[in-house]
């Protein structure tokens, strides 16, 4: 299927949230970026903001590989399940290399994004819940753009290469390589081929 033959929603104002440019996340993530580290300066040791800015990207890492194996591969039953999966990911999967699809969309990323914050903070409080987010944002955008390189660069190291490699081969067999940042998870639980 051609990308641009490819609409999501018949709603033209719907439709555009769903395209993202290759600039829009960092535009947007950045500066809470660095909000965040900020906010982690005025409440915690730097001891305390490496731990919490660690553990954030940890949360992030496994958050990656349980929404791409259990969410965005769902296997739906009904009409409505299968337009679901395919509007939050199956699309990709038919379209892989449009520039325009190629990276999460920033409405729903920042509604996760929120939720892991609001989740930091019941769970260890206001002040760990900046370098927590911190981290947990910085691993979403460190996936995020490796995931759109991995379609759309060719780069000459050979992290990138085996990362990449993995990832293609998710592609063409779906059933392992969840982890796209990362192999982590993939390991742990057995989806590494």
């Amino acid at each position: 299927m051609k990308q641009e033959n490819l609409k999501l929603f018949k709603l033209g104002w719907l439709e555009k949230l769903t395209l993202t440019p290759v600039w829009q996340p960092a535009s947007f993530w950045l500066p809470i970026l660095f909000w965040l580290v900020y906010k982690s300066l005025q409440f915690n040791p730097l001891t305390e903001i490496i731990l919490g800015f660690s553990w954030g990207i940890f949360v992030w890492s496994l958050t990656e590989y349980l929404l791409h194996r259990f969410i965005f591969h769902y296997q739906a039953k009904s009409s409505f399940g299968k337009k679901v999966v395919f509007i939050l990911h199956d699309n990709h999967h038919q379209i892989a290399d449009d520039p325009l699809r190629g990276l999460f969309p920033i409405m729903p990323a920042a509604v996760i994004g929120y939720l892991y914050f609001f989740g930091f903070k019941l769970l260890w409080g206001v002040e760990l819940s900046f370098p927590m987010t911190a981290g947990f944002v910085f691993g979403y955008l460190t996936y995020d753009y490796l995931h759109f390189s991995f379609h759309h660069y060719n780069f000459s190291w050979n992290w990138w290469k085996s990362l990449r490699a993995k990832h293609l081969r998710h592609h063409t067999r779906e059933n392992h390589g969840y982890g796209v940042s990362n192999p982590f998870w993939d390991i742990v639980l057995g989806t590494k081929k």
